[in-house]
């Protein structure tokens, strides 16, 4: 309980004044909060809508819409760090050593600066699921609460749906593989996975079919159109230059396939540049996670 009280003391601390050092970015956060406080008169059924749930649960206690983004960025700073801490402690970690590196963790630049939040939020419900699942008896109640945590995220993140749904088969599996030696308490948890599961799917359809599924390859030209922003030393707004930039290099391509097909040359380039990034910024988080102090080098809107 010390450890968490002073991690948020220290998360204030970090946080305080935020609206002095960063500003409001539209787009994939400010919708998810307009979706989420708009609940329940319109209920989104894409681009997250269990996050945007998250945003109408706060918005109970913070009504200002502009005072609810910055409320949001605090909390959740704050959150993964305690999540975190808690994790260690539940592995076994020492208690100093996991209150340490949950403190070097609130200092990284994959914390507060990170945009948008539904990561930090899926990183939360994940790391709360996993600690959930660590103190049941069952294996069966270990891979059900996994299932619900990552059901969960799935609605948030679509790329969480996979995972979900192999977790899922899993506990349906060992239910009926040990249909015998089940518990009163474990087929009530059982059957309300499965109506739950089956209610949202229902209603929502899944992350595949759900009337979105174009956004994946949407996402996937404007990070083609960054790389080459970043290839070429541009200036221009990638984020909204994106169609004329894939229309230069793959011309009338609207499919992934396509898109391969069509100039398999840019396409190899921007997976070696994605995976070179990858390794680049793994990089910079496990020396950031040892030496906070670089973060000046990263961070221009954020007082440290």
């Amino acid at each position: 309980m010390v450890g968490i009280l002073l991690i948020i003391i220290c998360g204030i601390r970090i946080t305080h004044g935020l609206q002095r050092y960063m500003d409001v970015l539209f787009w994939d956060e400010a919708l998810y909060l307009s979706r989420g406080v708009q609940l329940f008169d319109q209920i989104p059924k894409t681009w997250g809508p269990s996050y945007s749930l998250w945003y109408k649960l706060l918005s109970f206690f913070v009504q200002d819409r502009l005072e609810l983004y910055y409320f949001n960025f605090s909390l959740t700073t704050i959150l993964i760090c305690i999540a975190f801490f808690l994790l260690l402690l539940s592995c076994g970690v020492q208690r100093v050593l996991a209150f340490i590196l949950s403190i070097f963790f609130l200092s990284t630049f994959i914390n507060m600066p990170l945009w948008p939040r539904v990561s930090h939020f899926c990183i939360i419900v994940l790391i709360a699921g996993i600690i959930v699942a660590k103190y049941q008896k069952s294996l069966l109640e270990k891979l059900a609460v996994l299932s619900i945590a990552l059901f969960v995220c799935a609605y948030a993140r679509p790329e969480m749906f996979l995972p979900f749904i192999v977790f899922f088969v899993l506990t349906i599996l060992f239910f009926f593989i040990n249909i015998r030696q089940v518990q009163s308490k474990q087929w009530l948890l059982m059957a309300g996975l499965t109506v739950l599961v089956v209610f949202i799917i229902y209603f929502f359809k899944t992350p595949f079919n759900n009337g979105d599924t174009g956004r994946g390859l949407r996402v996937f030209l404007q990070h083609y159109a960054w790389n080459h922003t970043e290839w070429n030393h541009l200036q221009n707004v990638f984020w909204l230059d994106f169609p004329d930039i894939i229309q230069q290099h793959f011309k009338d391509a609207s499919s992934l396939p396509a898109i391969i097909h069509s100039n398999p040359a840019a396409f190899e380039q921007h997976i070696v540049s994605n995976i070179t990034n990858y390794g680049i910024q793994m990089g910079k988080i496990f020396i950031s996670f040892f030496a906070p102090v670089l973060q000046k080098t990263y961070i221009g809107y954020v007082s440290w």
